[in-house]
């Protein structure tokens, strides 16, 4: 694990200071205001979500950013983003880095520059129990899934004859279905 830390960290780093000019300066200010700001996902376990003891956001993505910023001799401020909201923040310079489980695609890469992939995953649906058994069977049905996420892309791609319902975040999708709002 040590390893993959210091990988993603190393990664990162030549990740923010290549490429462009803005991403140098986005650098030398992290380091002159002395705080890396990080656009992270608050609910979304186990990459980012609330402890409900302490009230602070916890996560696999949020101990990658804290060793990035322990690496850049800096601290951390995290700032809760959606799929939707992370892009227009970096864009905005109200966040300086996101780790809030964004798959890399070209259309992305034309706009912002990403790290080496740190993690890999497939995407899967999820449904009531006896509901549906393949795609073919979510033809015509309405679907729940995050707006900005790719995973509202591939829906949209995969089964064209279905009524996407996009919301703020994958928690919210899910008590549409526990609700019977999508299938």
């Amino acid at each position: 694990m040590k390893k993959l830390v210091t990988l993603f960290m190393v990664a990162t780093l030549a990740a923010i200071s290549a490429k462009v000019v803005l991403a140098a300066d986005t650098l030398a200010d992290v380091k002159k205001k002395g705080v890396l700001v990080a656009g992270v996902k608050d609910s979304l376990p186990p990459f980012g979500y609330i402890d409900e003891k302490t009230r602070t956001i916890v996560g696999y993505d949020i101990d990658f950013i804290a060793a990035i910023a322990k690496k850049l001799g800096v601290k951390v401020e995290l700032k809760p983003v959606t799929s939707a909201s992370r892009m227009p923040q970096l864009q905005e310079s109200h966040i300086d880095i996101i780790a809030a489980t964004m798959t890399k695609n070209a259309e992305r890469a034309n706009v912002i520059d990403f790290s080496h992939t740190y993690f890999f995953t497939a995407q899967k649906f999820i449904t009531k129990k006896g509901t549906v058994r393949s795609l073919k069977d979510l033809n015509g049905k309405r679907i729940g899934t995050a707006k900005g996420s790719t995973s509202e892309q591939n829906v949209k791609k995969a089964i064209p004859t279905s009524t996407v319902l996009s919301f703020d975040d994958y928690p919210q999708a899910f008590l549409a279905l526990q609700q019977g709002k999508v299938s």
